[in-house]
């Protein structure tokens, strides 16, 4: 076992939202390293450990509030998917039209990923869309590289062209990962999962960014037989604001 120093922190370069993260060393790792994204493959090639992912958390639900991503109203509050009213809301979509939080999450939900073995990564639109390219694309430069095609869910089948439920890079029998943004009542991730099942694509695992942890929606997910991964809860945007 590696002789360990004490906690440092090491300034991640190249993404603004980010000021530092901290690792474990290696005693006969340089104690001047530097980890530039992505850091964690960095780190793994001077043997560094576990990387500490509550601060990366952190970040990102500190990017929420910076890119105004999560509002709360306790007077007027604001009307959910489900059609209920939540004095919490959480704008994902936002949050994603932001170049270094949108890094980030990908950067979160690729360290999640990477030992599942998966081909192809999708959802129901329009929520899946910005979320599953962004962990594609970060997946193909990372290292080890990820090479996960994408497709999309519709909510609808087109009435046009090649008519098609599902569109994207996917083949039957490939093992594919669900995602969404934001886990309410689970229905966004149900619908997608049945429809990508349909067609013929393996389905054990989603993902979300952000678990609001009502509603039902965990258990109603787990009852399809997946395992659900999420990189937040809505306990953890909620702590920021003192509610």
């Amino acid at each position: 076992m590696p002789k360990w120093r004490n906690w440092q922190t090491h300034q991640i370069q190249g993404l603004a939202p980010l000021r530092g993260v901290r690792v474990q060393i290696p005693a006969s790792a340089p104690s001047s390293f530097l980890l530039p994204l992505p850091y964690y493959s960095q780190a793994r090639k001077f043997g560094y450990s576990t990387c500490e992912f509550h601060v990366l958390k952190e970040d990102l639900a500190k990017a929420f509030l910076t890119t105004q991503s999560f509002k709360w109203d306790s007077v007027n509050g604001f009307t959910l998917a489900s059609g209920l009213r939540s004095p919490f809301y959480v704008d994902c979509r936002g949050l994603l039209a932001h170049p270094g939080p949108r890094q980030l999450v990908a950067q979160l939900a690729f360290e999640r990923l990477r030992h599942l073995n998966i081909d192809c990564i999708g959802g129901l639109e329009i929520g899946a869309i910005p979320l599953a390219t962004a962990i594609s694309a970060y997946g193909y430069t990372a290292s080890p590289q990820r090479e996960w095609r994408t497709f999309v869910v519709r909510k609808q089948a087109k009435g046009h062209g090649l008519e098609r439920l599902i569109e994207g890079a996917m083949n039957t029998g490939d093992r594919a990962l669900i995602v969404d943004d934001v886990l309410t009542s689970g229905g966004s991730v149900i619908k997608a999962v049945r429809a990508a099942r349909e067609f013929g694509l393996k389905v054990e695992s989603a993902l979300v960014i952000v678990d609001r942890n009502e509603q039902g929606g965990r258990a109603r997910v787990e009852a399809e037989g997946l395992t659900l991964l999420s990189l937040l809860t809505m306990k953890d945007l909620k702590s920021l604001v003192g509610a």
